[in-house]
């Protein structure tokens, strides 16, 4: 039973640090700024507890009081799958306090007594193991490296059943109760350890029944969560949250019709993708950036191969597929590839998204993909969308290095096309934004362009969506023409920067922290 109990905790401990990771990255952009708070924190918390636990062992040592620790950490982690949501939420918000401090404060709130009170586990048990078997001096390197071994089993077994399959399964609020489950089973398992030499058989039969009955009550919340989705945005009519970020479509009716939005929950101003549903699908394009998307698409004659990275709600997509069926082109073949399978499911019911037989769509990761593809060399591409984001205004760190780019190079056709959506502006941090990527872009491909169209833009007026147009070379006719027939949106106060991002040395998250400057 020991070897279980530490087994369940270890376990315990490294499913909520993974966890933890994947709630928080929505909130505060950067994984890599998450991910070392998070792991700082939780070992700082360990070793406190492993600490604490070790010198309370020494007095009294019992099961009973450690089935009581794990179960007030099992208390603390119900009470915040319910406030985790708002305490981050709360905490990004509040201004003049840095990135870091933030990541750190939130994270030592909400995962520090649960991971201190787990901790209790692995000095008691050896204690209360070692007590109770008589171990004799020359046995206890045994039994203590016995015991950490189930623990660092436990750990090893909750990091992959977490990020491999809870994470790319359930929503956040459902696995938090998951663990809290987990966290009240382990206590259970200690109290029974103890049942027959302490307390009476009464006491026993009520404190099991609590027990289970704590357990039920979250796997039912756990259910309720996964078929009632949660409203935060008053004029949403569906949300969920999946392994990547929280959803929430929502219905507005303006003097136009009826509007849809794709917005994140935890950034509810920002608006993924928007459309009024109706059947003409070029007029859906409500962005300033997937009309010149879209213009490159109609003016290129050689368009039979296309890859779109990133799909949103699909927007984009239905146009194309549209205009396939009305020229009569339907050869064209669409390869589209959007992490979110979830966001699929609502391009579907909610946007009619437009598909046919020769549009395939690869729920995986971009990198994952390109790489993938490469090995591919007899179906490049004539044009490449790409349209990806980590956060609110930054693209995903490994599609933009310079090695991606040298891949993507590699997937156009002789007169292919990369085209990119960055969201820039004249103000901190989103100008360095435009000019990096602009300058990852220029280092593979020498002929670069910028382009801006921000008469339908619907956010903030300083914020705005450019398009990066990358010629593999612009020696065909078409190409120059498609060039001229677009100039009136060139933009050309883009400045490369003296650094090159590499899968090697990658600082993208330094652009979260440049200094807003106001432009006179």
């Amino acid at each position: 039973m020991y070897n279980l109990i530490v087994f369940i905790a270890g376990m315990a401990v490294m499913m909520l640090e993974v966890a933890g990771i994947r709630i928080m990255i929505p909130y505060f952009g950067s994984g890599s700024i998450v991910s070392t708070s998070m792991i700082g924190v939780v070992l700082a918390s360990l070793s406190l507890g492993y600490f604490w636990g070790g010198k309370l062992s020494d007095k009294n040592p019992s099961l009973a009081k450690l089935s009581l620790y794990i179960f007030f950490a099992g208390i603390f982690c119900l009470i915040t799958s319910f406030s985790q949501f708002k305490i981050f939420e709360f905490i990004s918000n509040i201004q003049n306090i840095n990135i870091f401090l933030k990541v750190v404060i939130s994270s030592i709130i909400v995962y520090t007594i649960p991971s201190i009170l787990l901790a209790f586990v692995s000095p008691y048990i050896i204690k209360v193991a070692l007590i109770n078997k008589n171990q004799e001096t020359n046995d206890t390197g045994k039994v203590v490296g016995k015991l950490y071994a189930f623990s660092t089993l436990g750990s090893i077994l909750g990091t992959f059943l977490c990020g491999f399959y809870l994470i790319l399964y359930f929503g956040m609020e459902i696995i938090s109760f998951i663990i809290t489950s987990i966290i009240f089973i382990c206590s259970f398992l200690c109290f029974l350890s103890n049942c027959n030499t302490q307390i009476n058989k009464k006491m026993n039969l009520l404190l099991i029944t609590n027990f289970i009955f704590l357990i039920l009550i979250c796997f039912f919340l756990a259910t309720y969560y996964k078929v009632n989705n949660f409203k935060i945005i008053k004029s949403s009519i569906y949300t969920r949250t999946s392994p990547y970020q929280f959803l929430s479509v929502n219905k507005h009716y303006t003097k136009k019709g009826v509007l849809l939005t794709l917005n994140n929950v935890i950034q509810p101003e920002i608006v993924h993708s928007m459309a009024y549903i109706n059947d003409n699908y070029e007029d859906r394009l409500l962005f300033g950036y997937l009309k010149v998307f879209y213009s490159f698409f109609k003016e290129k004659q050689k368009k039979n191969n296309i890859l779109l990275v990133g799909n949103g709600a699909g927007i984009f997509l239905s146009a194309l597929n549209d205009y396939k069926e009305k020229t009569s082109q339907k050869n064209i073949i669409i390869d589209v590839v959007e992490i979110d399978k979830f966001i699929t499911e609502i391009a579907t019911k909610f946007f009619d998204m437009k598909v046919d037989n020769n549009t395939n769509i690869y729920h995986q990761d971009a990198k994952v993909f390109i790489n993938q593809k490469l090995k591919d060399s007899f179906n490049l591409y004539d044009l490449i969308f790409l349209d990806v984001y980590m956060d609110s205004f930054l693209i995903p760190y490994n599609i933009i290095t310079k090695e991606s780019m040298m891949k993507l190079y590699s997937l156009l056709a002789e007169d292919g096309i990369l085209l990119i959506n960055v969201i820039g502006g004249e103000e901190e941090p989103y100008k360095s934004n435009l000019n990096q990527v602009y300058t990852q872009v220029s280092d593979t491909f020498k002929n670069v362009y910028v382009y801006l169209n921000n008469k339908n833009n619907v956010e903030d007026p300083k914020v705005y969506n450019y398009v990066i147009a990358a010629y593999k070379n612009l020696n065909n006719e078409n190409l120059k023409k498609i060039k001229q027939s677009i100039s009136q949106y060139e933009y050309k106060n883009c400045e490369k920067t003296d650094i090159v991002y590499t899968d090697t040395y990658m600082p993208y998250e330094r652009l979260l922290f440049s200094k807003k400057k106001t432009v006179n």
